[in-house]
């Protein structure tokens, strides 16, 4: 091998360990699933909760804040099929109610 083959291959590995050192932080950023997210249920105390207006149980909400067919279960920020207590969107895929409601809601419709 001459020399300029060695350095072209030397090159060529560390592009590639470039590459790779770089791609494997981001992999996370696109493999995520809410399913493995951390599973606690919002807090209707919690500050980004009382900003959304969130409730989890919609019926206590006023009827000048929310339409009667809002719930949580038909809205587009809801995560999952199934369950009581699903991840949303709008809190970082913290659980909430399907029977809740909150400000940004936004209808399957």
């Amino acid at each position: 091998m001459t020399d300029q083959t060695v350095i072209l291959q030397r090159r060529k590995l560390l592009r590639i360990l470039t590459v790779g050192a770089t791609l494997v932080p981001l992999s996370g950023l696109f493999l995520r699933n809410p399913a493995l997210a951390q599973q606690e249920k919002v807090n209707e105390d919690d500050p980004l909760a009382k900003s959304l207006n969130y409730a989890h149980d919609a019926t206590k909400v006023t009827s000048k804040q929310r339409k009667a067919d809002q719930f949580c279960n038909n809205c587009q920020l809801l995560q999952g099929d199934e369950g009581a207590w699903r991840p949303c969107v709008a809190f970082a895929n913290k659980l909430v109610n399907e029977n809740g409601w909150c400000s940004a809601y936004v209808s399957n419709v």
